[in-house]
């Protein structure tokens, strides 16, 4: 029976906090995979509409915005990376006021 404590550490390569050859250092160094850190890419700009608080990578080519991002409507936004449905037309006769003759 060991007299050490156990200790345990994350063994996978691809985690944030893997202990390389922790295995070889002491006996009493036990894998336990459910502490492996890994690192989570996605959008940490909070006004995405796809902010992810958890992401620990920011990536900024996942960052969606919902916006009208038709050219021919009255509140096209540039920053749009998809249409949310908010575009709004004008309408010819419809929309336009015409200045009316004096009296």
């Amino acid at each position: 029976m060991s007299t050490h404590p156990l200790i345990y550490y994350c063994d996978d390569a691809a985690a944030l906090n893997v202990v390389p050859n922790a295995s070889e250092l002491n006996i009493s160094y036990v894998p336990a995979p459910w502490l492996c850190v890994y690192t989570v890419v996605g959008c940490l700009d909070p006004t995405a509409d796809n902010f992810q608080s958890f992401a620990t990578s920011h990536q900024a080519s996942l960052c969606m915005f919902g916006g009208c991002n038709d050219t021919e409507a009255s509140n096209w936004w540039g920053g749009a990376t998809f249409n949310n449905g908010s575009c709004v037309y004008f309408k010819p006769g419809c929309m336009v006021r015409q200045p009316r003759a004096p009296e």
